[in-house]
């Protein structure tokens, strides 16, 4: 394939000198690759080489691992419900993406697809370049859904949704095969939304899914907390090792489970203290192991009732709501940075935006929506219209 770009022709010592050609090479590996996605994504429309070029799976891959280490202020975000509406977050600012009267659950974020659900209704969504594709649940799902999970397979390069029911069965939709596989598992295994701490996943570390829930029992010194994943990879729920706490120690404090730096991780803080620490514990052999204190982070200097969050992959902010808005705190300074209009922010996951395109997916990009404080986005009508019905 070539790819070529001319550079304007020019007279020099009055000769006229013909243009230029810029090798394939130079062009892909030191200027489209570092580009951000929506000058790339505009680009597709250049040519049919361009479009092969840049949907090329190795091209995505190179991009979004440049994009993610390099760019991490732009390209290290969240992606959140707000009061019905889905919001990506930077460090500073807020973009609208799906704005909508409907309510949309949040189920969970990889690789820069995101998976939202409505009713009966999923949809495997990329909102840096404004394509989703549409899934309808199972039929025999039809009954109240416990719980649902997003997950990733890279052996396979498969994305998976997982559903349960009851407390015997579940299935998973499969974005490579375009079907759904139903899996009979022990009813010990299965997270129930009665039970676990939300509906969708707590948070998803490494592409899978985990569940957490708080169990306390009066009988007990101690509280602790059950934690199940759902493995993409070999299509199984498997059941973490418990953490224990001491009952009278966790009077007032705040346990929140995160995906830290590729670990899951829990912290610990006390609610409604000053200038006290935040304790991280995290589990050795990859989650098979036991719970073990890493260390402590802080002291934490807000003078407010606090309620920790799911942060950015990199950097060493701690996110928080306090009253209802989200702020990051920086450790390392001690200064605290308010994202803006951040009021009524309820699930959050790391997010990172990808060039990456699934088979069947369709454009939703259709008009421009632009919040006040600065940051634009594509609306995907679309998509909206396609989940109404």
């Amino acid at each position: 394939m070539k790819v070529k770009k001319n550079i304007t022709a020019a007279r020099v010592n009055g000769v006229r000198k013909m243009p230029a050609e810029l090798p394939e090479e130079l062009i892909r590996n030191e200027i489209l690759i570092r580009l951000p996605i929506k000058y790339v994504a505009r680009f597709k429309s250049v040519s049919k080489s361009w479009l092969s070029l840049l949907s090329d799976p190795e091209f995505v891959r190179e991009h979004y691992t440049r994009s993610a280490s390099g760019n991490p202020n732009e390209y290290d975000c969240l992606i959140a419900e707000k009061q019905f509406r889905i919001v990506i977050l930077s460090r500073y600012n807020e973009t609208l993406v799906l704005p909508t009267d409907k309510h949309y659950q949040l189920v969970g974020s990889i690789n820069g697809i995101v998976c939202l659900r409505r009713c009966q209704k999923l949809s495997l969504w990329n909102p840096a370049i404004h394509q989703s594709k549409e899934v309808t649940i199972a039929p025999h799902h039809s009954g109240e859904i416990n719980s649902i999970g997003f997950g990733f397979d890279p052996v396979s390069n498969d994305y998976k949704v997982v559903v349960s029911i009851d407390s015997r069965f579940a299935s998973f939709y499969s974005s490579k095969f375009d079907s759904w596989t139903d899996l009979f598992v022990s009813p010990t295994l299965l997270p129930k939304s009665r039970d676990c701490d939300s509906f969708a996943p707590t948070t998803i570390v490494k592409n899978c899914p985990y569940w957490t829930t708080m169990v306390y029992r009066l009988t007990t010194p101690f509280i602790y907390f059950a934690s199940l994943k759902f493995d993409a990879g070999s299509n199984e729920f498997k059941l973490l090792p418990n953490f224990y706490y001491g009952r009278s120690g966790a009077r007032g404090k705040d346990f929140k489970f995160v995906n830290m730096k590729d670990c899951l991780a829990l912290m610990v803080h006390e609610r409604d203290s000053i200038d006290t620490l935040v304790e991280v514990y995290s589990l050795d052999e990859e989650g098979c192991g036991v719970w073990n204190k890493m260390y402590n982070l802080g002291p934490f200097n807000i003078h407010e009732s606090v309620l920790l969050s799911q942060g950015f992959k990199y950097g060493g902010e701690i996110l928080c709501h306090v009253y209802g808005k989200l702020l990051c705190y920086d450790l390392k300074t001690g200064t605290i940075k308010h994202i803006q209009d951040t009021t009524g922010i309820r699930v959050v996951y790391g997010y990172t935006p990808s060039l990456l395109s699934l088979p069947g997916m369709e454009s939703v990009y259709l008009q421009t929506q632009t919040r006040t404080h600065g940051l634009g986005s594509r609306t995907p009508r679309r998509l909206i219209n396609s989940l109404r019905g």
